[in-house]
């Protein structure tokens, strides 16, 4: 990466990730109102699809882009599908076995790269 790339930091990607769960959460009572109420594993399915497809087309979920923050390669693009999967799937949930470890990495690293970023190749970048 660029010497003058900015790089996200734990508590911004935090916040990224606490609205992602207030939009989700919101659908997902309005999904309920309706009468409708999905498996939880349909559920889960869901919110990973939702982090893999936004983060595999765009870099940046609406949380991200809200606080101004985009996931992408050393060269600055969006993230390959291949790179996608792997930092939403299996690098978040290796984190979330490590009791959380793979998240906090963010505020340790010289990158600020957590362990999903590490093993997908990816950074997480201020855009503004």
């Amino acid at each position: 990466m660029k010497q003058q790339t900015e790089y996200a930091g734990f508590w911004i990607r935090a916040v990224a990730f606490v609205i992602d769960l207030a939009l989700l959460s919101l659908i997902s009572y309005l999904y309920g109102k309706l009468g409708l109420q999905p498996l939880p594993v349909i559920a889960n399915l869901g919110l990973s699809l939702y982090f893999l497809l936004l983060t595999g087309l765009f870099g940046q979920t609406l949380g991200k882009r809200i606080v101004g923050i985009r996931v992408v390669r050393a060269d600055g693009t969006v993230p390959s599908w291949g790179a996608a999967l792997i930092r939403e799937t299996i690098g978040k949930w290796l984190s979330i076995l490590l009791l959380g470890i793979g998240f906090l990495m963010a505020g340790m690293d010289a990158n600020k790269r957590a362990l999903h970023d590490q093993l997908s190749r990816t950074y997480v970048v201020r855009t503004r």
